[in-house]
């Protein structure tokens, strides 16, 4: 019988970052340290956040963006295959990462306190977010 467990590499590259394994010049760290610097900026500095938001961004915020890059390229490197002989999406593009997106969308929202009572609405702003995070 045919292994057909895809091997993608994302839960050994988050078993790596866990464990502080990440070697700074690899390309995923170097992608963590962009993104952390982008929003970062977009929040006027480290002196402006509060413990809460560093606690959001480098504990839950960044590893989830890693792992929702590292399935999109490994999906984008399927070519036609992303869809399965049944007509169904392949697993790494299933629940789990639809559930992700949707995580750190939420995560975004709290890290840069987009509420009911914004001067702006959320979504202009999480546009603007995703345009900074994209253009790396």
């Amino acid at each position: 019988m045919k292994d057909r467990r895809i091997k993608h590499g994302v839960y050994k590259l988050m078993k790596r970052l866990k464990r502080g394994e990440l070697d700074g010049r690899s390309t995923p760290a170097k992608f963590l340290q962009e993104i952390r610097q982008l929003i970062l900026d977009d929040l006027g500095g480290p002196s402006n956040l509060t413990n809460r938001q560093y606690i959001l961004l480098d504990t839950i915020l960044l590893p989830q963006l890693l792992f929702y890059r590292t399935m999109a390229e490994y999906a984008m490197t399927q070519g036609n295959k992303i869809i399965d002989e049944e007509g169904n999406l392949i697993g790494c593009l299933g629940h789990n990462f639809l559930a992700y997106g949707e995580n750190i969308r939420r995560n975004l929202e709290r890290l840069y306190q987009w509420g009911k009572n914004s001067d702006m609405d959320w979504r202009l702003k999480l546009a603007q977010a995703m345009q900074n995070i994209e253009g790396n």
